[in-house]
């Protein structure tokens, strides 16, 4: 893949999570569920992992999805529920 068309995916992707932040926030139920979370060990470790955060600054959503540590979590039925949810 072209450096060029990577970036353009890398955007979409961001663009993505920034409108599906906005729809977590505009709905108090789903806010409180990501409130809840925030205590998980998993969620907790991807907070101090530096590569995971360097990926999110950057919007790097390739490197995201291929980390074990974010792939454990997408996994988990609470976030599962929460993805349906936000996705509604």
């Amino acid at each position: 893949m072209r450096a060029e068309d990577a970036a353009a995916v890398n955007d979409a992707q961001a663009a993505s999570v920034e409108a599906m932040q906005q729809r977590i926030l505009s709905d108090p139920q789903a806010a409180s569920a990501v409130q809840a979370l925030r205590d998980d060990p998993d969620v907790q470790a991807i907070l101090n992992d530096p590569e995971i955060t360097k990926a999110l600054a950057s919007g790097d959503m390739a490197a995201l999805m291929h980390d074990p540590k974010i792939q454990r979590l997408v996994d988990k039925p609470a976030v599962q529920n929460l993805t349906r949810q936000v996705g509604q």
